[in-house]
């Protein structure tokens, strides 16, 4: 994260910018921003997701039927179109930091101002 002496970061504020303005299934939306006692304690507040897609894979019984790795390509992809039909790119897409809640796969941006990559 870029350091500045007053405030936040032009860069993390571009990106809560950015993420404020998703709308799509397939985008875990972000809800609110709330700060704490100081600039140093910025939390972004998104969307309830039980577990990453990484945790899943983890903890699986089962591989993944044909089908649902169909399904969850798929969704990739159209978080991924919706994103850069928008000049969006991401940076740094993982299994670690995809949102996984039920059986609907969401698709996170990660912020600059995020301390660790954890969903």
């Amino acid at each position: 994260m870029d350091r500045e002496k007053d405030g936040i970061p032009v860069s993390g504020l571009r990106e809560i910018s950015i993420l404020l303005t998703c709308e799509d299934e397939n985008v875990v939306k972000l809800r609110e921003v709330a700060v704490g006692r100081s600039l140093e304690s910025i939390f972004l507040v998104m969307s309830y997701c039980e577990q990453d897609l990484a945790s899943l894979l983890d903890n699986m019984q089962a591989p993944f039927t044909e089908a649902q790795v169909k399904c969850i390509a798929k969704q990739v992809l159209r978080g991924l179109r919706y994103l850069h039909g928008r000049f969006i790119v991401h940076r740094d897409l993982k299994v670690k930091i995809t949102p996984f809640s039920g059986c609907c796969y969401l698709f996170r941006i990660p912020s600059a101002l995020e301390r660790s990559p954890t969903c």
